[in-house]
């Protein structure tokens, strides 16, 4: 299998039809951005793309089915497009302390793995967020995220809608409390009833 290694290119310039892959690796780009669009990929889970630690402060839009996405490069910014855009599983590595990812509208990611400082921006759909670093900001929060218990600053969420009086039954979220390792969180956070 051929591990194809781009350090070039601009917003209008990869372009891969069909194949199989080892691995896609982006590394430091000439233009400081790249768009690589990927189709009618031969693996059925898309293809894994890693974008090296060299490739600080460049830009990746990312457009297609990719099995794994894996963040090495401080500051970069990684932006999903396209209206059946998904990742698998993107992993943001200790090493990319600053990075940027834009979960597009119709985009999405199934698991997100967080080491590093980085923001999540976008309102496309991240269904796990596993947060193992400090200061991670979300613009939207995840369906579900589990986040370690040592973090000194917990990630940021947005607040969750207020809700109004009156109206019928409920839904709720839970916690999962664990004497050691991550917490599990759902968007709702605990929900407590009071029976009269």
């Amino acid at each position: 299998m051929a591990i194809p290694v781009f350090a070039g290119g601009g917003i209008h310039s990869i372009h891969i039809n069909g194949g199989q892959y080892k691995n896609i690796i982006i590394q430091k780009l000439a233009t400081g951005q790249l768009r690589i669009v990927t189709t009618d990929v031969l693996d059925e889970n898309g293809m894994p793309l890693i974008i090296a630690e060299d490739a600080v402060d460049d830009t990746v839009i990312i457009d297609g089915q990719y099995d794994s996405v894996t963040i090495y490069a401080p500051g970069a910014q990684v932006i999903l497009a396209g209206d059946d855009t998904s990742v698998g599983t993107m992993r943001v590595a200790q090493e990319a302390q600053g990075s940027r990812v834009t979960v597009g509208t119709g985009t999405e990611i199934g698991n997100l793995e967080i080491g590093a400082t980085s923001e999540i921006l976008g309102n496309g759909r991240v269904r796990n967020a596993s947060v193992n670093a400090n200061g991670v900001v979300f613009e939207k929060r995840p369906d579900q995220w589990q986040e370690e218990d040592n973090l000194d600053v917990p990630p940021v969420m947005p607040d969750l809608p207020t809700p109004t009086p009156g109206g019928g039954g409920g839904g709720g979220g839970s916690v999962t409390p664990s004497q050691s390792g991550p917490r599990t969180l759902s968007p709702l956070g605990p929900i407590v009833l009071a029976i009269r």
